[in-house]
């Protein structure tokens, strides 16, 4: 009959062990710090998808934000980017929202909603999917557009729902647009708003 008798196991295993424990003990580690490397940056909102479809929702229906630049930024990254069918805007909130202030006369445009909001969780947008609106302008004579219609769409990152980029697409062309430029109309009241 066989006993068994332990052997103790070469110096160049234990090492490897020892290598491997290490190794591993870093890993969950890291694994235990990576939601804190996710988190969402100072003064943005954690949402769920239906919450953020909602936050913009009333940002365009209540704050009107397509011409106040009143909306909320907690649900957008500082270094969002924003265009319509006529400019490229660029990068940043701000510079987005104080622009659009400066730019209309905001208690004069009319702006509403005129089809349903869409969030698509897997492609990680929300789409206003119509609306009309006029804008009057901070200029002499205050121009205002004829009434033009468009879509919007807000593109999620891809790990939290916040938004970094948002997209006009008008239905008319802006050479359209700015042939219908009307000035000194302070009568102007179009139906539908």
């Amino acid at each position: 009959m066989r006993h068994y008798v332990p052997r103790t196991p070469p110096l160049a295993a234990v090492a490897e062990s020892v290598r491997l424990l290490a190794v591993t003990t870093a890993l969950a580690a890291a694994l235990q710090c990576q939601p804190a490397a996710l988190a969402l940056p100072p003064g943005k909102s954690s949402v769920t998808m239906a919450e953020l479809t909602q936050i913009v929702t009333d940002d365009f229906t209540q704050r009107r934000y397509l011409v106040t630049g009143d909306l909320t930024p907690g649900v957008y990254a500082d270094d969002a980017h924003f265009a319509d069918s006529n400019n490229d805007f660029g990068n940043g909130l701000t510079k987005f929202t104080k622009g659009v202030k400066a730019l209309f006369i905001s208690d004069r445009c009319r702006l509403a909603l005129t089809g349903p909001v869409v969030a698509d969780e897997a492609k990680r947008t929300i789409t206003f999917t119509s609306w009309r609106q006029v804008d009057v302008f901070r200029l002499p004579g205050a121009p205002h557009t004829p009434v033009f219609t468009g879509k919007t769409y807000l593109t999620l990152d891809p790990l939290e729902n916040l938004i970094i980029d948002h997209t006009e697409v008008w239905d008319q062309s802006p050479e359209e647009i700015k042939r219908g430029l009307k000035f000194f109309d302070d009568k102007f009241d179009p139906p539908g708003f």
